[in-house]
């Protein structure tokens, strides 16, 4: 919001406006006459400045999360989670490879937040992309060679590609609507992907090669996308409503497979999906969903402080395990900052 730096005889000589842009909060410096100029950037866990009227001060909230992954058995529902993938800053979003042998993940353990890798047992973590602008929710190709992905390098959402290996992001979506819920086809020609460009989210589909158009698939709202196994159907959420949802890959009527409430943490496999669900102040529980019954079964609960937010967990490709952010420490402090002009 915009506040008056100084004052003359009742007149402000400058305001200074506080944005908000990628996650970045920004002071800007606007005067009565000449141009705006940024005063002051927060970097990632900063925020919520608030300028003295009088004196030079600035003082602004310093804080960062420390959220592990945690591995937890499905096979022994009663046993305790244990602590898989650490550092002193936010680890999270994980999924498994194809084969189970490896994790792919968003970590801020550089400073900024960027995609690794590490083996299932959470040794050998990999740095895979550098330059950060969010990149979020990443998943394996079929033959674990690439990583698919969406990131906000100018505010706008777009779905990339990048070697498991490392290397430079390949970008293959360029719309001005949001592109993002990157998944891969079974043959590892298509990335499934979610976009607003028609003006609510649908499902459509790029070749992860890129050199083609983006292909539209629902017609009825869409979301996060899953192909089946044998690659002839498609399970997908809606944005805006209750429901899973399956149609045939190329085309054709929707049908309901369960109540699946709107934007539910969803992680879709073969035959089955799975959710977390729970409310504020109760240990959220792992369910399970058939997807030829509808069913939904209760698989184990999950720690208090287990993070329920989409994206946030994957289960591994035999069904052993359920991978997890858990949020182990939170510090905020206050910070003065003297002489701020």
């Amino acid at each position: 919001m915009p506040r008056p730096e100084q004052e003359e005889r009742g007149i402000p000589r400058a305001t200074l406006l506080i944005s908000r842009f990628s996650g970045t909060e920004r002071i800007w410096r606007v005067p009565l006459a000449g141009e705006p100029r940024l005063a002051a950037e927060f970097s990632e866990g900063d925020g919520s400045p608030s300028i003295a009227r009088h004196g030079g001060r600035l003082v602004f909230r310093r804080g960062y999360s420390d959220s592990n992954l945690w591995r937890a058995s499905l096979k022994e529902p009663l046993s305790p989670p244990v602590r898989l993938i650490a550092s002193t800053r936010d680890d999270a979003q994980a999924d498994y490879s194809e084969d189970g042998s490896r994790l792919v993940f968003v970590s801020s353990r550089s400073g900024t937040r960027e995609i690794w890798t590490a083996n299932a047992d959470g040794s050998n973590p990999v740095q895979i992309t550098t330059g950060g602008a969010g990149p979020a929710a990443p998943r394996w190709s079929p033959d674990g060679k690439r990583i698919a992905f969406a990131k906000r390098p100018g505010g706008n959402a777009d779905v990339y590609v990048v070697d498991a290996s490392g290397g430079a992001p390949r970008r293959l979506t360029t719309d001005p609507g949001s592109d993002a819920s990157a998944y891969w086809s079974r043959d590892g020609k298509w990335v499934y992907f979610s976009s607003n460009r028609t003006g609510r989210h649908e499902v459509w589909k790029v070749p992860a090669d890129g050199g083609a158009p983006e292909v539209q698939l629902t017609r009825n709202g869409g979301w996060r996308s899953h192909e089946s196994k044998d690659g002839g159907t498609l399970y997908f959420q809606k944005y805006d409503f209750a429901g899973l949802w399956r149609m045939p890959v190329e085309g054709g009527a929707e049908t309901k497979v369960t109540d699946l409430p709107p934007t539910s943490t969803w992680y879709p496999m073969d035959t089955v999906s799975y959710r977390i669900a729970g409310s504020a102040g109760e240990e959220p529980t792992l369910r399970r969903i058939d997807h030829s019954t509808g069913r939904e079964t209760v698989v184990r609960k999950l720690p208090l402080e287990a993070i329920v937010a989409l994206y946030n967990f994957c289960v591994s490709p035999g069904g052993e395990f359920v991978v997890f952010p858990r949020l182990d420490n939170a510090i905020s402090d206050l910070m003065l900052v003297e002489n701020f002009r």
